[in-house]
């Protein structure tokens, strides 16, 4: 592709999004092109989704994170908590709002990048294209998992009068997500799909490459019980030698090695979500999964750190299922002693848990331990497919009945163990390798919007969280659809459920 398609990374960062021009001949200028390709991005960045209404709907669903006491979002989490949502409260209109932009966004680049621009190489528009479809089916896997049924929008459109539009099937959903994806693979003769790497680097952190598509298809495939597809796509990561774990869990998520290669020339991030708050748009859960008013790092460093806001903590029985010596829980939760501007009556300082006795712990991931820029919240990337994912995703796919290709499923699953210190395994019967996957994936990916979507296609959701919704029936895991939305289309249905 050269240097021709894609502007800076800062520049790719700051683009906002834009409006969708549909007149002859727009789509056939590079800078036209970069605007339609940045465009499909919007949604990653967005507050109404992964930046931070995404984290609310899912993580505060699950039945490892409770609502923290003093939580400054309270009222609203516990909505979600109890599953007392209406389609007037708690339905996210912004979320639904927000990724059907990022879908037209898509549409538009795929229905109109079709003409190569005047001195660009061959690879230019096929490569937008690619991404379109790449990111198109991203956000409907996020729709259909979390409205369940929804309208199904492929063609892009300014006509008012097309927004009547009945759901789509889940099936019918799942189907369009899965071509999607393999024409982002490379696997029509339309297209020659997303490149491995970009030849520009820096420039292009945060694209869709072809071991996103192939890991994302292999998650698709993972919620259908496509075990050999699954196992298939997860093996083609693996082999391509591009991904690697980083040496110790807390690697990945230190600032300093955001985007950058380990042993592998991609690193371990195979997908992120491309956070900077220089730029207005940094991690908000940091702050919010810390305690009320600490401040992490302490205001003795010269600026706020982070003010905690208490609004999710850990139950103590995740923090306790961590096996002796698992590296992962020390770095996943605050440290028994923090800064906290509580401390002292107020005059700041420090406080101190008894691990050995709470009742929950705080959530610190996203750390800010080599962050020097002064901000509150987090500069780091939000993990949307992690190459840890990727090793567990096909030791279970084996597990279940899937082809092996490059490892075992022991060799596989045993590679994210061994870099959490802890014991290989070996030796287990069919179901016991089975709780073993569902373990390591709960340990290993806190507060990475993983655990709910985890307990949802294994069907194991209602028992987690029978304790505190007695009255759960099936459709709930779903969340509703907004009103307002159902206001406009006249020929979409409320889910039963609600």
């Amino acid at each position: 592709m050269g240097i021709c398609l894609f502007v800076s990374c800062e520049k790719f960062l700051e683009e906002k999004t834009p409006g969708i021009e549909t007149t002859n001949g727009y789509y056939t200028t590079v800078a036209n092109i970069q605007t339609a390709a940045n465009a499909c991005y919007t949604v990653l960045r967005s507050g109404q989704a992964y930046r931070n209404d995404l984290g609310k709907i899912l993580e505060t669903r699950h039945n490892d994170i409770v609502v923290g006491p003093n939580a400054a979002l309270r009222s609203e989490l516990l909505t979600l908590y109890t599953y007392s949502l209406s389609s007037t409260t708690g339905s996210y209109e912004g979320t639904w709002s927000v990724y059907y932009s990022g879908i037209s966004h898509c549409n538009a680049a795929i229905d109109f990048v079709k003409n190569e621009p005047i001195g660009v190489d061959k690879t230019t528009a096929p490569r937008v294209i690619a991404q379109a479809y790449c990111l198109r089916a991203l956000y409907y896997f996020d729709l259909v998992r979390i409205y369940g049924e929804v309208p199904l929008r492929l063609k892009f459109t300014s006509d008012a009068s097309s927004l009547d539009m009945p759901k789509s099937t889940i099936d019918q959903i799942y189907s369009s997500i899965i071509s999607d994806l393999k024409y982002a693979c490379g696997e029509t003769s339309e297209n020659p799909g997303l490149p491995v790497v970009y030849e520009n680097g820096g420039d292009n952190n945060g694209r869709a490459t072809l071991g996103f598509a192939q890991a994302l298809l292999a998650k698709v495939y993972l919620f259908r019980k496509d075990w050999n597809n699954a196992a298939k796509y997860t093996d083609m990561v693996i082999k391509s030698g591009k991904y690697a774990l980083w040496p110790n869990f807390k690697d990945y998520f230190y600032i300093k090695n955001k985007n950058q290669p380990n042993s592998a020339p991609l690193g371990e991030a195979v997908f992120e979500a491309q956070l900077n708050n220089d730029l207005g748009d940094g991690n908000y859960y940091t702050t919010w999964c810390l305690p009320v008013r600490s401040a992490i790092p302490p205001t003795s460093l010269g600026w706020d750190g982070a003010w905690g806001q208490g609004d999710w903590v850990a139950k103590a029985d995740l923090y306790r299922s961590y096996e002796k010596g698992d590296e992962r829980r020390m770095y996943t939760f605050l440290s028994d002693t923090f800064p906290d501007n509580n401390a002292n009556g107020g005059k700041g300082g420090y406080s101190k848990v008894d691990l050995d006795t709470a009742t929950y712990r705080y959530i610190y991931k996203y750390r800010l331990d080599d962050q020097t820029t002064p901000w509150g919240n987090n500069m780091s990337n939000i993990p949307i497919i992690r190459y840890s994912d990727v090793l567990l995703m096909y030791a279970e796919a084996l597990n279940e009945g899937g082809t092996q290709g490059t490892l075992t499923q022991y060799a596989a699953i045993n590679l994210v163990r061994s870099r959490a210190k802890i014991s290989p395994l070996i030796g287990l019967t069919k179901d016991a390798f089975r709780e073993a996957v569902y373990k390591e994936r709960r340990l290993e990916f806190v507060f990475e919007f993983q655990r709910f979507y985890d307990l949802q296609r294994t069907g194991r959701l209602i028992a987690a969280i029978q304790d505190r919704v007695p009255g759960f029936k099936d459709g709930m895991e779903y969340i509703p659809i907004p009103q307002s939305e159902l206001d406009v289309n006249k020929k979409m249905v409320q889910n039963p459920a609600w």
